[in-house]
């Protein structure tokens, strides 16, 4: 199967000593077949490591910007999307030949969170520093006219049907909603503090996502949620 194999090479020296083991690490390829890869984000190194979900193996570190931050794989798997906000940029990697492509420069001081449509025609940037989102063409790589959301976004979703994406703003501790087809905002879902000592708010929700949609469809356009 195609993929990386991590391959222990044991050796002896002329004289019968025997060598320090090395670890070989094969990649295989076949046509019209791609590996099961995982792609993991060294935020210090300043690159991005392929791992077999399947073998384990890891493959060679591919060098993208200054710390990476979030990395995601296109819907038809040939390329990966890496957000590196001490760059400004965003990394394109070919995953059949494992390199950078194209780097997109200037897309926002920090540009931290992504999110692909789902037929890969549009990849989402958030921009943790600027409090925007952008779409950027991934067949042209042109960025579109930023929108601002809510402050320091921190994270970025579709909806199954691909019509809305949901944006998490940190400060606000709330999620957003936002209409693909002309980004007006649908609604917003305030979250419950959770309060842990040394840190700020953290919130989850379940089926959150289920809930706004019932809010919207029902003309509400904001929501308070509370846990008991």
């Amino acid at each position: 199967a195609p993929g990386y194999y991590d391959l222990p090479v044991h050796a002896r020296a002329e004289n019968g000593a025997v060598l320090p083991t090395t670890d070989l690490i094969l990649r295989v390829t076949r046509s019209g077949r791609r590996p099961e890869l995982l792609y993991v984000e060294n935020y210090v190194d300043d690159s991005v490591t392929p791992v077999d979900a399947n073998t384990h193996a890891v493959g060679p570190a591919i060098k993208v910007g200054h710390h990476p931050a979030e990395a995601v794989l296109s819907p038809d798997g040939k390329r990966v999307y890496v957000s590196t906000p001490g760059s400004d940029s965003v990394a394109v990697i070919d995953t059949a030949t494992q390199k950078v492509v194209a780097t997109l420069s200037k897309i926002g001081p920090a540009p931290d969170s992504l999110a692909v449509s789902h037929d890969g025609r549009r990849l989402w940037v958030a921009d943790y520093a600027s409090n925007r989102i952008q779409a950027i063409d991934t067949r042209t790589l042109k960025a579109g006219k930023p929108i601002v959301v809510g402050r320091h976004p921190g994270g970025l979703t579709l909806s199954p049907d691909g019509k809305t994406l949901w944006v998490t703003s940190i400060p606000n501790n709330a999620v957003f909603a936002y209409a693909l087809d002309d980004l007006r905002l649908l609604g917003q879902v305030a979250l419950p503090d959770l309060r842990v000592p040394g840190h700020g708010p953290i919130a989850s929700v379940p089926e959150a996502d289920r809930l706004l949609d019932q809010l919207v469809r029902s003309g509400h356009t904001e929501a308070r949620i509370v846990v008991d």
